[in-house]
């Protein structure tokens, strides 16, 4: 039978840190007379506070922290990309299209197929991201 229950990390915490590390129990634990707290014992435990609460607060984040970076260990996706690689280009070529066409903005008929051009190009920079998006 376990001496005490915890139900969260936070409970687990504030019991070590109010009851300290506890000596284990003697090769005989049989022949070891069983003491019965005291009254001011019992007082004494009930109004001990925990040690520091916002040191216990930042154990309990970095704890979840932990847990939560061992669930994303497998998540990991590598820095470099093609499809980002090739969105930035057309990205590029998209932006010199447009300022080309703000150039022979006097020309409609050299106007138009530039910026419809770079309106293609901008569609094919959201493609490229979201394939790489889907991965």
């Amino acid at each position: 039978k376990p001496d005490f229950t915890c139900t969260t990390l936070k409970d687990a915490i504030d019991h070590i840190s109010t009851h300290g590390p506890e000596e284990p129990p003697a090769s005989d634990p049989i022949s070891m007379p069983a003491l019965l707290p005291s009254t001011t014992q019992t007082e004494s435990l009930a109004t001990t506070k925990p040690a520091d609460p916002p040191a216990l607060h930042h154990l309990e984040r970095l704890c979840e922290q932990i847990l939560e970076e061992l669930k994303r260990r497998h998540d990991q996706r590598p820095d470099f990309s093609v499809s980002k690689l090739m969105a930035g280009i057309t990205q590029i070529l998209s932006i010199a299209i447009l300022f080309v066409a703000y150039l022979n903005r006097s020309n409609n008929d050299v106007m138009f197929p530039l910026v419809f051009t770079a309106i293609f190009c901008q569609l094919l920079t959201i493609a490229l991201l979201i394939m790489d998006h889907q991965r």
